[in-house]
């Protein structure tokens, strides 16, 4: 504490009696780049290897075959929170010249993850491989995660259903991918996505009433409910009896 910095009066730098917002403002403007980080959402290759070769090691698979689960995780929404832990991928990989499925877990990835980044915020990490998830579904004929949600949606407007190109892009992940931005085919995938996240902020929950429900007070109680069931009871034959005496009236001949 005795090295804090402190100002012309001797007040501690940030301190009640000695801050100034405009003034540490203006010094933060002349901090020298290199102590300020970047900040894009994107991980270190480092980081990446150290997650892709953990989850191959403890599934006995190579760095590659690690990867494809990952991608495959990633286009069936592992990048959501709102996805389970359990979500599973089986990937087929030659293991003693025969082909074995090997199951792969968001919980799984999640552990890796955890353990090198510090933090389970997948997206980071879906957003990183974005372009390459991208490129390996379109090559396979395989969709995004929000693909047919998206497709859904265009031909209920009766617009042009999603080409295999554009299911293969249209994932979560790629919210804020410029190259939808640059191609033109990819275009209509960026702006169905905006509008999809868009539409999910503004639509109330369906959980929740526009109007807040009314309060009941209690209900009568003990004695007091039994003699209220008893008026009804006898209003109820009051009226049943005047019934039945103006169908008699009725019948009668005078």
């Amino acid at each position: 504490m005795n090295g804090a910095p402190k100002d012309s009066d001797g007040n501690l730098e940030g301190s009640k009696k000695g801050f100034s917002l405009d003034k540490i403002a203006k010094e933060a403007l002349e901090t020298p780049n290199d102590q300020i980080p970047a900040n894009d959402n994107f991980i270190k290759e480092e980081e990446i290897g150290k997650i892709v070769n953990g989850l191959a090691e403890t599934h006995g698979i190579s760095a590659k075959q690690a990867l494809i689960g990952i991608m495959l995780l990633f286009l069936k929404g592992s990048a959501s929170p709102g996805t389970p832990d359990s979500l599973r991928v089986t990937p087929s990989f030659p293991v003693d010249d025969k082909l074995t499925s090997i199951v792969i877990t968001k919980n799984d990835l999640l552990f890796h993850y955890n353990r090198v980044m510090g933090n389970k915020y997948l997206r980071r990490l879906a957003e990183t491989l974005r372009d390459p998830i991208s490129i390996f579904a379109q090559k396979y004929g395989l969709r995004g995660d929000l693909a047919q949600k998206v497709n859904n949606l265009l031909i209920a407007k009766g617009k042009n259903p999603l080409t295999p190109k554009q299911k293969a892009w249209c994932s979560s992940f790629n919210s804020n991918n410029p190259a939808l931005e640059t191609d033109p085919e990819l275009f209509v995938v960026a702006n169905a996505i905006a509008y999809t996240f868009l539409k999910q902020t503004d639509s109330p929950s369906k959980n929740k009433k526009n109007s807040s429900p009314r309060k009941k007070g209690p209900g009568p109680k003990g004695p007091e409910k039994a003699k209220q069931n008893q008026k009804k009871y006898k209003a109820q034959n009051n009226k049943s009896a005047k019934r039945k005496n103006k169908e008699a009236d009725n019948g009668r001949e005078y």
